[in-house]
């Protein structure tokens, strides 16, 4: 699985009305798995995707996601699955730092 972040212009195959109108690049996200890029209809809103939905604008493709995860996060809760807050601080009494040799 890849994950891309490409940047269009509008001058090339996408023809972005922002893009077009505040000269600004926009930035978009594909999907590719196993070499094919991915449908992201089910991920982006409508007006996030291109027209063949294998591009979308980047802060849709995270909404998505960020959609999705919760969604996961509830149906896992309800078979006993808690998962690591991964943005919590590390709790620094007690801790202790341990060197593996490799």
């Amino acid at each position: 699985m890849v994950v891309e972040r490409l940047t269009c212009t509008g001058n090339g195959f996408w023809r972005d009305l922002k893009s077009k109108i505040t000269s600004t690049p926009v930035h978009f996200m594909r999907l590719l798995v196993n070499g094919r890029a991915m449908d992201l209809t089910h991920i982006c809103d409508q007006d996030n995707v291109s027209e063949k939905g294998t591009l979308c604008e980047t802060y849709g493709f995270l909404y998505g996601i960020e959609k999705l995860a919760k969604a996961g996060t509830q149906e896992f809760a309800k078979c006993g699955f808690v998962p690591a807050d991964l943005w919590a601080k590390p709790n620094s009494k007690g801790a202790q730092v341990v060197a593996v040799p490799y």
